[in-house]
């Protein structure tokens, strides 16, 4: 999505918050690893720190919290790039319009947790679903413009 994928960003995808079930599985972070070490990647260090472990859910855990030492981020401001990153799996995965709606609708309830849920987020379900499919898919798409612009804008500060 052209932001930085941190040890940070990693972490919320693995942690499970109060409405939101972990969204990254060890194995596909192992899996990511895999894929990425020897890639002319600076970080092979860490990568390798973190697959050591691999089937040792706690040491994995701590290399991470080891490899995000130095990192100049917050787990707000990651939470905000991994919620695109959801959204944008979401928009992309769905074809059925009104299933699609109820799962936006959905989706904004397990982030609700965050301070600076999507504005348009109508609080009545009912309001929400009631507005057109193609408004609300564009007004998301639009949503996700703008919020992948400021993560990269902000990261590049």
């Amino acid at each position: 999505m052209g932001f930085r994928i941190t040890w940070s960003l990693i972490a919320v995808g693995l942690k499970q918050y109060d409405s939101l079930e972990p969204q990254l599985a060890y194995e596909d972070l192992f899996d990511y690893i895999k894929e990425n070490i020897g890639s002319d990647n600076v970080e092979e260090d860490k990568y390798l720190a973190v697959l050591i472990h691999e089937g040792d859910i706690q040491e994995t855990k701590k290399a991470i919290e080891r490899n995000k030492v130095g990192e100049n981020t917050n787990e707000k401001f990651e939470m905000r790039k991994w919620r695109a990153l959801e959204l944008s799996e979401l928009l992309l995965d769905e074809e059925n319009y009104s299933l699609l709606v109820t799962k936006l609708y959905d989706f904004w309830l397990s982030f609700a947790f965050l301070d600076d849920s999507f504005k348009m987020y109508p609080k009545d379900s009912v309001e929400f679903l009631s507005r057109s499919n193609k408004d609300v898919i564009n007004d998301h798409i639009e949503w996700l413009k703008n919020e992948t612009s400021d993560i990269i804008s902000t990261e590049s500060l």
